[in-house]
């Protein structure tokens, strides 16, 4: 006869097997019932497991595990798994804490860098980048657009659509395979039925649609699929170290973070603050360089024209200032790539200063 904890303890391992069990189930269920319901594969959905929540005990991971494995004999493995992680340290805002690289269990590791617009995402997206056995990874919560700032409206002000294109392209540029959009009033369905919202909302949802970070997000995919997608590699090598390297590349609101083909045949130059700064060359291709600047809050590209390849560039990006921001392509010459992103021409306004040099 089982007495005392020894009872308690069997009593509880009954119930979590259980449990476990049931889990397995019901994501089975799940993932039957979305099957049938769409006979055509719908290589779009994900299925995204975590709630947001931290693992911290064998018996969590297990009951996750179970709910995925579920979901993958429910639709015959038709669909990618991830996990939503719970933000925080740079330890656990990634899926890898709950299963690391090496278990095999998730497609893809997503990170939650959550909603302060300080946070070193690029370190994070480049630790995850760099596991091994190597795996996918993306931002699944970045700071959403007019969101308090670490939830502290009154003291720290909104994000804005800067804050959105910051972290969109210092995260694809620092190795991720993509990226996520919110609003901090989409995500609630703030309306005027709703009362006051959560965490202080600027708009109700229907309005917030329409936010420029919204419409901005895209050009990112175009300028992306402008250029070849899969051979596309974190390089922060580029970019030439100042004296002070918290200047360049910076950090924070004013970080430059960079990425090429890994044949040289292409580079991309994120600058969130429009500083001069100095473009390492020796890692791309070609007798010529073809400069493009590409303006993400519109799409648009000025054609720079032509330039001999020598050791560096001296770069200096439109309209100098905080908080706007540009991107510099440089393309072998030889490769004839179409305009960056969509192909829309920017106006004849300032085109910035760029100069080929062996000597800075």
């Amino acid at each position: 006869m089982l007495i005392g904890s020894s009872r308690r303890q069997t009593a509880l391992d009954l119930l979590s097997g259980c449990y476990r069990r049931g889990v397995t189930k019901w994501g089975k269920l799940t993932g039957t019932v979305h099957k049938s319901l769409r006979k055509k594969k719908s290589p779009d959905l994900v299925w995204i497991l975590g709630g947001d929540r931290l693992v911290d005990s064998e018996e969590k991971r297990e009951i996750w595990r179970s709910l995925g494995e579920g979901l993958r004999t429910g639709d015959s493995g038709t669909h990618l798994v991830t996990f939503h992680p719970q933000g925080g340290d740079d330890a656990v805002s990634t899926s890898a804490h709950a299963f690391p690289n090496s278990d095999g269990f998730l497609d893809f590791n997503m990170r939650q860098n959550g909603h302060g617009n300080s946070t070193k995402t690029w370190q994070r997206i480049a630790d995850d980048y760099a596991r091994m056995p190597a795996k996918p990874v993306l931002d699944g919560e970045p700071l959403y657009e007019d969101h308090p700032i670490e939830f502290d409206a009154p003291n720290k002000g909104y994000s804005n659509a800067h804050d959105i294109r910051r972290f969109l392209y210092l995260d694809l540029f620092a190795g991720a395979c993509g990226h996520t959009y919110g609003h901090h009033s989409v995500w609630q369905f703030h309306s005027a039925v709703r009362g006051e919202g959560i965490n202080r909302p600027l708009a109700y949802w229907r309005e917030a649609l329409d936010c420029p970070g919204a419409w901005q997000v895209r050009h990112a995919r175009a300028l992306l699929e402008s250029r070849p997608f899969l051979s596309r590699i974190p390089d922060q090598e580029l970019v030439v170290a100042s004296s002070v390297p918290a200047a360049v590349p910076g950090t924070g609101a004013r970080r430059i973070q960079s990425t090429r083909d890994a044949d040289g045949r292409f580079a991309m130059i994120y600058s969130a603050s429009s500083r001069a700064y100095v473009v390492r060359t020796e890692s791309l291709r070609g007798r010529q360089l073809r400069l493009w600047w590409f303006n993400p809050k519109d799409g648009s590209h000025a054609d720079r024209g032509l330039f001999d390849k020598r050791r560096y560039l001296q770069v200096s990006p439109p309209s100098i200032g905080e908080d706007i921001d540009y991107i510099l392509i440089a393309d072998d010459a030889a490769q004839g790539y179409p305009p960056p992103g969509s192909g829309r021409p920017a106006p004849a306004e300032d085109i910035g200063k760029i100069s080929s040099t062996d000597k800075i």
